[in-house]
């Protein structure tokens, strides 16, 4: 557990006398719990819900660091590029205006502009007045199980091989194909 993240964020609160109820407070300790939680909260009461708290895994993740993301606007556009659904940023954009969650996969860029594959959930947090006074934005890197087989890994195996030549007009198949037959007898 990060202590250190979790105070501060209990002191945000506390501080800007948000009582959280019991099953947020549950929730959000849910989040609290990893080292490398990747998330995001953002003020839910001033337009464009500017980030108020970074989470080590996400300056982890995606190489900002925690000046150059506070008081960013909560739909983070300086991690949107070129192969951005702009229709997932919309989903995302009414889920803030609608105060609900929310969870879309989408394309999101590093500083690098190395593309990431990302589960964002949006949570508002809500007070005692039932009012959303903060959003909880997870991130969730998804790169690897969406990373596409490369030709030169796939033959490394011969159920890789067999993956990346499984078109049955592909000559690749027909060799694999040929060499099973010829093997076998």
């Amino acid at each position: 557990m990060n202590p250190t993240s979790s105070d501060f964020i209990f002191n945000l609160i506390r501080n800007n006398i948000f009582i959280i109820k019991p099953k947020n407070l549950r929730l959000l300790s849910t989040f609290f719990s990893p080292i490398d939680s990747c998330f995001l909260l953002t003020n839910a009461r001033i337009l464009d819900f500017p980030i108020v708290y970074v989470s080590n895994g996400f300056t982890n993740l995606t190489e900002f660091g925690r000046i150059e993301v506070m008081q960013k606007p909560g739909l983070c556009p300086f991690l949107h590029g070129p192969q951005t659904d702009k229709s997932i940023i919309t989903t995302l954009e009414n889920a803030f205006k609608e105060q609900k969650s929310e969870h879309v996969e989408v394309i999101l860029y590093k500083k690098n502009l190395t593309p990431l594959c990302i589960l964002v959930e949006i949570i508002p947090i809500r007070n005692d007045e039932d009012l959303v006074v903060l959003f909880l934005i997870t991130f969730r890197d998804l790169t690897a199980f969406r990373q596409p087989l490369k030709e030169e890994s796939a033959q490394t195996s011969a159920l890789g091989a067999f993956a990346a030549a499984s078109d049955a007009g592909s000559s690749k198949f027909s060799s694999i194909m040929f060499n099973y037959t010829v093997l076998s007898v």
